[in-house]
């Protein structure tokens, strides 16, 4: 089991394969599945943060700009 972990994580970190490789094709098609996931997964962790970032941003400054 740990080496499915420590595969999954080398995938998904796009560290690349030293001492494990998918010998079958099947295996060569999870471990893609496997790295484009991790990767959709960061892309939209990091859109989620920066668009709060912009919408928090934008009221801070609506707030100090507008007449109370």
């Amino acid at each position: 089991m740990a080496d499915f972990v420590y595969f999954s994580y080398i995938t998904m970190a796009t560290i690349g394969y030293g001492d494990l490789s998918p010998q079958t094709d099947l295996a060569r098609m999870l471990a893609v599945s496997d790295g484009i996931t991790g990767q959709l997964f960061l892309v939209t962790v990091v859109a989620f943060f920066l668009g709060n970032l912009g919408l928090r941003r934008s009221a801070d400054a609506t707030a100090t700009t507008s007449p109370h």
